[in-house]
């Protein structure tokens, strides 16, 4: 049997069901998982404190058989690609978020402007209508200008006859 150290991984159970051995200084065994160089995702059995430096039993039982010479060259670039396309999945999932961010900025942006186009329609109906009121407002100062020049001149009229009557009125007192 030989150790390697190297990065592994703690398991605490066998196909979902609860692990019953015990290493020589009585704790619960875990089945790791090894990723080192000679023992790339081959699993054994080892006491919690394996690879500690103190406190360390020394328990340590292969789960699974050697790895062939060919497995042990593809796993380790198999797995240095599968790290590669993680890392590469998380900048995307990044640049993902990044670009959802944005896009709600934009999407707040659009809605600002339908909002803003919405009151300039507002804005130019009112305007409709203030100028058709205008209008109005200007015919009817037109139609009253027109009013007032015949109101002038029947005023002129009515000033002409009043002077004429009086003027009767004087020349027939002073022929009596």
């Amino acid at each position: 049997m030989s150790s390697s150290r190297g990065s592994s991984s703690w398991n605490s159970e066998i196909n979902g069901a609860p692990m019953k051995m015990t290493c020589r200084c009585g704790d619960k065994v875990y089945l790791k998982t090894s990723w080192t160089q000679n023992n790339p995702g081959r699993r054994y059995w080892a006491c919690p404190k394996y690879g500690q430096k103190f406190g360390f039993c020394g328990f340590f039982i292969w789960y699974d058989p050697e790895i062939c010479a060919r497995a042990k060259n593809i796993i380790p670039g198999l797995l240095e690609k599968s790290n590669k396309h993680q890392y590469q999945i998380e900048q995307y999932k990044l640049r993902n978020a990044e670009m959802e961010a944005q896009l709600l900025v934009a999407m707040k942006k659009v809605d600002d402007m339908n909002n803003a186009l919405v009151e300039i329609e507002q804005y130019k109906l009112k305007n409709a209508e203030l100028e058709a009121q205008l209008l109005v407002a200007m015919n009817n100062v037109d139609d009253m200008k027109k009013a007032l020049v015949v109101c002038k001149n029947k005023i002129k009229k009515l000033w002409a006859a009043t002077i004429l009557l009086s003027l009767l009125y004087l020349v027939k007192l002073c022929s009596n």
